[in-house]
């Protein structure tokens, strides 16, 4: 039989890359050993931009929140996530009715999608409420719980098979997050109310984020992305307003909605939004590991808009804690997609691919000659 014919386009045909990529000689030179070394780097550097972009989104949701509560007395969790998941159901349950996914996916898949709007709200939930019962450095430490969460469920859920060299930079990346929380605890002084219940708090908050992060990672690698936030904003949306109603009716009544409350409030939003936005594209193209590796530089952003806004005070341990992150990020990204079969953005096709293709063509070239 004649043998089968494999394009690039069809290879590439459902994976368009996240950010364009063009190599002088029109892609002819993917062999080439000095043009793949240099697109890799280039690769590798836009996958930890684009990480750094979402830890500075998440950043400033940690900085607007303080804000609310340091200038104002105000701490609203569910309310401030609640106008969120109103933003993620206005933009994209139209983009889903205008696709023609909206009936379909609420009549086939709306219990799974309530229990991760469910899982989603309540992580949330217990992370800012352990930060009124325990201390900043407590908090830290346990969040960090996340990511051994997330390697576990992937490993035994998503079938990922981790390589020495990712478990190595995972552990660098946990050294440097150490430097920080050991600087945060020279400089926390705040007052714990209940540091045990705090910090039961933040463990579970820790489980719900993994549970959240790796179901993220298997929906949207297996389906749309557009459809992930528009039912993620409509089962929160009705979570989060409920319980808004519950347990945050008198505190609401209570708050003096001044200016810079609604502009906090606003700008909080914004921030979680497009946090909520771009997880989903960086999670597709690498791993819920990787995202969370990326949010351990949040804290060392924050501390940097606490000193101007807070009147924080900044060690150099921040510094050092910054760049071991930073490190063990760039090496694992580079043991990711060197453990993977092709690039993480998808910008050419993968070594099996265009081994195939090439011995396709030798084969063709074969039987023509």
């Amino acid at each position: 039989s004649a043998p089968v014919t494999m394009t690039a386009e069809d290879v590439q045909r459902d994976k368009a890359p996240l950010l364009s990529v063009n190599d002088d000689n029109g892609g002819s030179n993917v062999d080439d050993a000095t043009g793949y070394t240099r697109y890799f780097s280039s690769h590798t550097l836009k996958i930890l931009t684009f990480g750094q972009a979402i830890s500075l989104m998440l950043c400033g949701t940690g900085v607007t929140s303080q804000g609310l509560e340091y200038y104002y007395g105000v701490s609203l969790p569910t309310t401030q996530s609640f106008l969120n998941y109103i933003f993620l159901s206005v933009v994209f349950l139209p983009w889903m009715y205008r696709q023609d996914q909206l009936w379909s996916t609420l009549q086939t898949k709306w219990k799974r999608y309530l229990l991760l709007s469910l899982i989603d709200v309540e992580g949330n939930f217990l992370t800012v409420k352990a930060y009124q019962k325990t201390t900043l450095t407590s908090v830290q430490v346990l969040d960090c719980f996340t990511i051994v969460t997330v390697l576990v469920l992937s490993y035994a859920v998503l079938k990922h098979h981790y390589t020495r060299a990712q478990y190595a930079f995972v552990g660098l990346c946990a050294i440097g997050m150490a430097t920080v929380i050991v600087a945060d605890s020279q400089h926390d002084s705040s007052s714990a109310s209940n540091r045990l219940l705090g910090d039961f708090l933040a463990i579970g908050g820790s489980i719900l984020y993994g549970l959240s992060n790796v179901a993220e990672e298997h929906v949207v690698k297996s389906g749309s992305i557009v459809e992930f936030l528009g039912m993620l904003g409509l089962g929160g949306a009705i979570i989060s307003g409920i319980q808004m109603a519950i347990v945050e009716r008198d505190a609401l009544r209570s708050v003096h909605w001044s200016g810079g409350v609604v502009g906090l409030m606003l700008g909080y939003n914004v921030f979680l939004f497009l946090l909520y936005a771009m997880i989903p594209v960086l999670v597709r193209r690498s791993s819920a590991t990787l995202v969370n590796l990326s949010f351990l530089t949040s804290d060392v952003y924050s501390v940097l808009f606490g000193i101007f806004l807070f009147h924080a005070q900044m060690s150099w341990l921040y510094i050092l804690g910054f760049i071991i992150i930073l490190v063990g990020l760039f090496g694992y990204t580079r043991a990711e997609s060197q453990a993977e079969t092709g690039t993480l953005f998808n910008v050419t096709a993968t070594t099996a691919e265009r081994q195939r293709l090439t011995s396709t063509s030798s084969d063709n070239g074969g039987s023509q000659a």
